[in-house]
């Protein structure tokens, strides 16, 4: 099984997407992402991919979640994170776009399960998860 993690930023209320550059899923849009690499912790992995993909350092506040779809051979954790960053550097091998979205509208989406992520942020927000 493969170890995936995703980054939900968060910035006044909206949360950051990366529009993919790659497959699956291009043109689309997911939350910034992808595989952990051999003895890397989910929460390096999760500050890497940010780096790589948007070009910002991050502070992880904690865990969304970890998800796994049916039949899948990937498993998913999901951070939330902030940044004191505004501008983004992104890689164009990777992603096309960045952009802010608000829970109430959401693009259309490379991974569904995405929904659920925000889904689940909230709640962890409306309970001060975090502290």
């Amino acid at each position: 099984m493969k170890l995936t993690v995703a980054v939900l930023l968060e910035q006044n209320g909206s949360f950051l997407m990366v529009r993919r550059n790659r497959p699956p899923g291009i043109g689309l849009w997911a939350l910034p992402g992808g595989v952990a690499e051999e003895n890397e912790t989910a929460m390096v992995a999760a500050c890497r991919e940010m780096l790589e993909e948007v070009g910002i350092a991050i502070r992880i506040l904690g865990l969304i979640g970890v998800y796994c779809e049916d039949n899948s051979q990937m498993a998913l954790i999901v951070y939330a994170a902030s940044s004191p960053n505004e501008e983004f550097t992104i890689n164009p091998e990777e992603v096309q776009a960045v952009e802010f979205f608000d829970p109430d509208n959401i693009p259309k989406l490379a991974f569904q399960r995405d929904k659920k992520v925000v889904n689940d942020w909230l709640i962890c927000k409306r309970f001060n998860a975090w502290g």
